[in-house]
């Protein structure tokens, strides 16, 4: 009996033996107000559209509270379990955003939560707003966050300096035949109701059912709910079938798989231990969009709903060299093993097999004769926007 109890606990004594070296984390942005807001669409918010709320703010802290509560002593001076603001390293820390500010003021809280000790700012977002300033300062002079920008040339985040992908964006989004592939996905008994429904709540008519109705739409749902916690709609998983088709379906094959290697062949070399785009700080966070975070997911796991404030995190240990997978702080298997836990060397190979070399990636990205480089940004609401009133009775 006692051989049977040792060999179960076997596995586990191996693994907390190992020490944790890095941790990188990937974060959708709080809890925001919905895309847009219109005479169809009217918010009622205190804020204007796609912005972070006061209820992501302090969602934000709190998780900020909980990462530095995991890995107090990867990042403590002195590897120490009780929280001392003058033993955490800053330079430890590298924090990298897109360019949106509700990205920005989320990494701004994550880091409140990691370096205050006012836990009145748990329950009090107007004082957590008041100490923003500060945190700001603070971030400014030790835990500087990155951003990407549009119109400078960026190989991680976003679709700068890759045409590619410039491109595609556009030309889908102004591309009535691919919207009406999508519309006649949505256009079936599965989906009657919900729009009936939608039309009710928001007091329209529609022409025809469009899945840019039912996506901006259930966007608001969704957004309004995680403000006041009520919606007329109780099937979650139909709205967010939307979000998930328009992440599916928005790039081409190739355009996707340009852009998740962008996003995960810097973390070869990283978990290598060799120089790359990421500094070689003990803890990356790196605050983005639901849709990084679904592609990641889909390429190194399976798909799982990705709603405000998820996180996906890799952790890299040592004593034997592995790499542990976390969706919202729970272990979650990666296919390159079928477990949570996986040896480096199982990793890369898997990651090397699925993402293209950074020479492909080149390749693809580079303008070719003929081409000029795209300087417009990317106004997805606002294309969404004017096809709804388009389709308005």
């Amino acid at each position: 009996m006692a051989l049977k109890i040792l060999s179960f606990l076997l596995p586990l004594l191996v693994f907390t033996s190992c020490e944790l070296l890095h941790v990188i984390e990937f974060f959708r942005h709080g809890a925001r107000t919905p895309m847009v807001d219109s005479d169809i669409i009217k918010t009622g918010a205190k804020y204007k559209s796609r912005e972070l709320t006061e209820k992501g703010m302090v969602e934000e802290f709190a998780l900020g509270r909980e990462f530095r509560d995991r890995y107090l002593p990867l990042l403590s001076i002195h590897n120490s379990t009780k929280f001392h603001e003058q033993d955490l390293f800053p330079s430890e820390i590298f924090v990298r955003s897109t360019s949106r500010e509700r990205t920005i003021n989320t990494a701004k809280s994550k880091l409140m939560g990691i370096y205050s000790q006012d836990s009145v700012c748990e329950q009090r977002p107007d004082i957590m707003r008041a100490n923003y300033e500060a945190v700001h300062n603070y971030a400014e002079v030790n835990v500087p966050i990155y951003t990407e920008n549009y119109h400078e040339e960026d190989e991680f985040l976003g679709n700068g300096n890759c045409y590619l992908l410039q491109i595609d964006w556009l030309q889908r989004l102004n591309n009535k035949s691919f919207w009406n592939t999508l519309n006649h996905r949505y256009d079936n008994p599965r989906y009657h109701d919900l729009y009936k429904t939608l039309e009710e709540y928001f007091s329209i008519s529609l022409k025809e059912n469009s899945f840019v109705a039912g996506y901006l739409l259930s966007d608001y749902l969704i957004s309004m709910k995680h403000e006041t916690g009520e919606s007329p709609i109780l099937d979650e998983d139909l709205l967010n079938s939307f979000t998930e088709a328009f992440m599916d379906n928005i790039l081409s094959e190739t355009s996707l798989k340009v852009f998740v290697s962008r996003l995960l062949s810097p973390l070869i070399p990283f978990l290598q231990g060799q120089e790359c785009l990421l500094p070689r700080s003990k803890a990356i966070l790196i605050s983005t969009h639901d849709f990084h975070l679904h592609h990641i997911l889909k390429t190194v796991s399976s798909p799982q709903p990705i709603p405000f404030s998820s996180r996906i995190t890799f952790e890299l240990h040592s004593d034997p060299a592995r790499v542990s997978l976390l969706k919202d702080g729970k272990p979650t298997d990666l296919n390159a093993c079928g477990s949570p836990t996986c040896s480096l060397e199982e990793f890369i190979a898997y990651l090397e097999d699925k993402l293209l070399s950074p020479e492909e990636i080149k390749k693809y990205c580079k303008l070719r004769d003929g081409e000029e480089p795209i300087s417009k940004n990317l106004d997805i609401p606002g294309v969404f926007l004017e096809y709804l009133e388009s389709i308005k009775e």
